[in-house]
This record gives structure tokens, sequence and C-alpha cells, in this order.
């Protein structure tokens, strides 16, 4: 294994445990930045499971309708290809409109693209290409009231139980560029 350790901002020390060894391929510097951004693999996940597995309106659990594994592979595959789909238009609006993709709800662009699924089917080869234009235009326009951002917050803990310092009302935490701010601490022994 490799240990990584670093800093942000100068507090206390992380350390990252790899097992990807080579330090030229694998910068330390770059897996650090990288490890900050798995939050994003969290929120597919959740939009997965939360907005695109379950029921539009209510409270059930992902439940596959099929009744054999097959059945289930095939079902989880189409739900795969859909997100995918989706945030390829998301990705295509923000382009066409000079915005990140980021910027965009993931959750109201299905609500417009269930909207415009039935103008699409009706429409001649020649009006889906006005269609298409206005759904990037209407995706585009789904902007995210809460958009992510690059935070930092500390170990923290409501009740003192631990050894990390007691949880303050101080916000959601500071809002930090990561690349910036990080120091890399060379290696202890190669």
């Amino acid at each position: 294994m490799r240990m990584i350790e670093y800093q942000i901002n100068g507090h206390e020390s992380c350390r990252l445990l790899t097992d990807l060894l080579d330090p030229v391929k694998y910068p330390a510097r770059e897996l650090a930045l990288e490890y900050h951004g798995r939050w994003e693999c969290e929120l597919v996940y959740d939009e997965l499971k939360t907005h695109m597995a379950t029921v539009t309106h209510g409270t059930l659990h992902t439940v596959f309708r099929s009744k054999t594994p097959d059945g289930v592979k095939q079902e989880a595959y189409a739900t795969f290809i859909t997100y995918n789909l989706i945030r390829r238009l998301i990705a295509e609006a923000g382009e066409a409109h000079g915005m990140s993709p980021l910027e965009i709800s993931f959750v109201e662009t299905i609500e417009v693209v269930k909207m415009a699924a039935p103008r699409f089917e009706a429409a001649s080869p020649r009006r889906r290409a006005l269609l298409v234009e206005q759904l990037l235009q209407d995706i585009a326009d789904c902007r995210n009231k809460r958009p992510r951002r690059p935070r930092w917050n500390p170990r923290e803990v409501k009740i003192k139980m631990s050894n990390s310092r007691r949880k303050r009302q101080r916000g959601r935490g500071k809002i930090i560029d990561f690349a910036a701010s990080l120091q890399v601490s060379p290696p202890a022994c190669e």
C-alpha cells in the first residue's frame, strides 16, 4: 500500500491509502484531488436510486418488476442507459448555452424529458430537429437551485463522545479551492 499525506489550508493532516503504487504514473497530488471529487459518485447513486428507479410521486423503494434474473439485469441496464442519456442531454444543453452541466438540475431535466416525449413521438423527422433545439433550451433553463461547490467540512460531532471537536452552528462548511490549497507532504520513504 502507498500512503499519501496531505493538508488543506494548513489544517489537520489527511491520509489516503491506495494500491496505486507508481508515483510517476499516479502523482500524489492528483490522487488527493480525485479523492475529494468522490462525492460526485455518491450523487450519481442518489440520482439513480432516488430520482430514476422509484415512483415519481411517493416514497417507495427501488423495485424491479421482472421475475427472472435476466429480466432484472435488463431493467438495471435500461436504468443506466437512461441515466447516461439524460446526462448526455444535460451536457449538450450546457455546451449549447455556454454553461456548466453542473448548473443544470437533474431532477427538473427528468421532468422536462417526460413532458417532451409525447411531442417527439407525434412529430415528423423535420419537426424533431426543432424539438431537439427546444428541448435543449428547456433543459438549460432547469437551473440548479443549489449548485455544487467544492466544500471543506472539518471532522466534528454534535455530541461530545469522540476526539473530534464539537460541532458549532457555523453553517455548512467553507467553500474552498482544493487545487490551490492542497499541500502534499513528501513521502516518508520510497
